[in-house]
């Protein structure tokens, strides 16, 4: 059972989220949320991505296929779309030659800016629901790296609010490596 706080914080991004709808966007008119370009530039958590494969080669209809699997999730302010989540298919959408031309990407835009707090916790969601929940092949030196920067506010990872709003029954290293089915020997929190 989670706490109320818990329960009340994912009961408001559930309706926010609940709003969205499908679109396509002008890839021109997309940009990162404030408050997630901060993030990234912060953990340069662009730097986990996996950085052999040239998305150069892709063209538009395999991009769409990613977009639609992955999308990203934005909110729109006098006609600039903001994105909060869908970090791997904007990186993708900024590598390939796909904003060279006028072309428009589906993406679920939500009715209004979320707070953001709430902002956050949509894109930390999206960065380790990959990582972490779809068993991204992870060892104990990227995990530790990237939870560390990400979760840098307290000493421990594990009593930021985030954390506690994500993984709210992992409390400690151990939990959290047994959760991973790897070593606790491998991870520095």
């Amino acid at each position: 059972m989670l706490p109320n706080k818990i329960k009340k914080a994912y009961s408001k991004i559930n309706l926010l989220l609940g709003t969205a709808k499908l679109s396509n966007v002008d890839v021109c008119s997309l940009a990162l949320d404030r408050t997630i370009s901060t993030i990234i530039l912060e953990t340069n958590i662009v730097s986990f991505l996996k950085s052999s494969h040239d998305d150069s080669f892709d063209d538009l209809d395999s991009f769409y296929l990613d977009a639609y699997q992955a999308p990203m999730i934005c909110y729109e302010i006098d006609g600039q779309y903001y994105v909060v989540s869908g970090l791997f298919t904007y990186t993708k959408l900024q590598r390939t030659k796909i904003l060279d031309e006028k072309n428009f990407v589906p993406c679920l835009v939500i009715s209004s800016r979320p707070k953001p707090s709430e902002r956050k916790l949509i894109f930390l969601n999206d960065v380790l629901r990959i990582m972490l929940k779809q068993y991204f092949n992870v060892n104990g030196t990227s995990i530790s790296a990237l939870l560390k920067s990400l979760f840098s506010e307290e000493p421990s990872v594990f009593k930021t609010q985030s954390w506690k709003m994500l993984f709210p029954k992992i409390k400690t290293k151990t939990e959290l490596c047994t959760w991973l089915k790897i070593s606790t020997k491998v991870v520095k929190l």
